[in-house]
């Protein structure tokens, strides 16, 4: 429908500029106007013809547009929605364990309990969750490590960091056999 609009309307403009082609120019002006309106008339026809070509050769069929949900569809929204519940479930779980270790342990003891509750659940749930990244935890770990270097940073707290990091690595690899668990331990 848009493109018989456009084809009529690029008549139209190239039966008005055809008028003007063969009188004399009058002024400098009124060329360049025939001339844009020409371009104009030019690309419309060339987007007109390519268009609908373009769109079929990219998938060699029309595509058909379906008015009600198909069943797959619905599985597969409700399979989403259950595995974004599942993650903000994860995601506030780890959150609670990093809000603890960044403003409440201030123990050697303490910080060892919450970096291995932070490697338990990597280990429970396959490495981190959406909107936790590695590097940011990273960040929050070592702005705890700076504030308590000679305090309460001790060598099996940075062990307890060291062994958190091993174990997301390696269940943020796609390339190890998940079911022999970590070798490195």
């Amino acid at each position: 429908m848009f493109s018989l609009l456009l084809l009529l309307s690029c008549l139209l403009l190239l039966s008005l500029t055809s008028v003007s082609s063969y009188t004399v120019v009058s002024s400098r002006r009124s060329m360049l106007k025939d001339a844009l309106k020409d371009a104009a008339c030019g690309i419309s026809a060339l987007t007109v013809g390519l268009v609908p070509t373009i769109a079929k050769a990219e998938n060699g069929y029309t595509a058909a547009q379906v008015a009600e949900p198909t069943e797959d569809f619905k599985k597969s929204e409700a399979q989403r929605a259950a595995f974004r519940l599942e993650q903000a479930k994860q995601t506030k779980e780890f959150s609670s364990v990093i809000s603890r270790l960044s403003a409440q342990s201030r123990t050697s003891d303490a910080l060892i309990k919450d970096l291995e509750d932070l490697k338990v659940l990597t280990i429970k749930y396959g490495g981190l969750p959406e909107g936790i990244k590695w590097d940011g935890l990273k960040k929050t770990v070592r702005a705890v490590k700076r504030e308590g270097t000679d305090k309460f940073w001790t060598t099996p707290v940075e062990f307890a960091y060291q062994a958190l990091n091993r174990e997301i690595a390696f269940q943020q690899n796609p390339n190890k056999d998940k079911e022999l668990g970590n070798p490195i331990q």
